[in-house]
């Protein structure tokens, strides 16, 4: 099974996050895994990592980078990758400070 993403932009971030997301589960489900990689393994990669951890697991935005970081240290260096992984996390609830008064 593979799913292959042309990722010149991430304009439709959120529409590649849920196919990414069945694709995964579809692994999950089927006792595989995934292999996420872009070109430098610095920016796209990571940031659907991290978007599914969030919207899978139901981890806050911190938490799942955090999580990413321990094997890929340096990740997530651009400022555009980042601001999408915020609005994506704040549409679920699941930035530190949307989860302050639960």
């Amino acid at each position: 099974m593979t799913f292959y993403v042309c990722l010149l932009c991430f304009t439709h971030f959120l529409e590649l996050c849920r196919q990414a997301r069945r694709f995964f589960d579809e692994a999950r489900e089927a006792g595989g895994r995934a292999l996420v990689h872009c070109e430098l393994g610095v920016n796209r990669s990571a940031a659907l990592a991290v978007a599914y951890l969030v919207d899978s697991e139901q981890v806050t935005l911190t938490q799942a980078v955090r999580q990413i970081r321990i094997d890929r240290p340096n990740v997530l260096r651009n400022d555009g990758f980042r601001r999408q992984l915020v609005r994506f996390a704040a549409e679920r609830r699941l930035l530190d400070h949307s989860r302050r008064g639960k």
